[in-house]
């Protein structure tokens, strides 16, 4: 299997559920089509991570342009020393304020 061909899909689970770690700014689909290979297994709301502040930015944009699609604003604590010294103006703490972001 090629990075770019995606597994096949599981049967479908018996009741909704939410993924709470995704990363579908690191995957060759797009978010319609990842969303859509979620939905038909019962995937039905994801939590898009952001694990730095561009990361966390498009985790809250993607979260208000799709529904199902709910965002995790926040900094790896790896990176955080690095980003927070980076970042005076608290770029990384707006995601949080924007439609379907969280912190």
């Amino acid at each position: 299997m090629s990075r770019t061909e995606a597994p096949p899909l599981p049967e479908p689970l018996r009741v909704p559920v939410a993924d709470s770690h995704t990363h579908l700014d690191m995957q060759d689909a797009t978010v319609d089509e990842a969303l859509a290979r979620a939905a038909a297994v019962n995937v039905t709301a994801v939590v898009q991570v952001g694990c730095d502040v561009a990361g966390s930015r498009w985790a809250a944009e993607t979260a208000a342009a799709h529904p199902a699609v709910h965002a995790s604003v926040a900094l790896h604590p790896n990176e955080a020393p690095r980003i927070v010294h980076g970042d005076p103006d608290g770029t990384a703490r707006q995601g949080a304020r924007e439609p379907g972001g969280r912190a």
